[in-house]
């Protein structure tokens, strides 16, 4: 218990320096790219915004795969 109350702050504090980098490189990144697509179609947008939507793409595939192999677990469980 003392250790856990102890070691909140310091993760809230890592937190803070965390995002504050996070942060901060998103803002030295401000540029605008151009993506590609097929039929000469472009996307114009900032490289922080790119980053942030392959990196919520790739947690939204993520947690559908987990959640596919965990309702045929909890299907397996109940016909036992």
């Amino acid at each position: 218990m003392i250790v856990n109350r102890l070691l909140t702050p310091l993760i809230w504090l890592l937190r803070l320096a965390a995002f504050i980098a996070l942060f901060g490189l998103a803002l030295k990144n401000g540029d605008s790219i151009q993506l590609r697509f097929y039929f000469d179609q472009v996307w114009q947008a900032p490289v922080s915004v790119v980053l942030l939507v392959c990196f919520s793409l790739g947690v939204l595939l993520g947690l559908t795969v987990v959640a596919g192999h965990w309702f045929v677990r909890k299907a397996a469980d109940r016909s036992d």
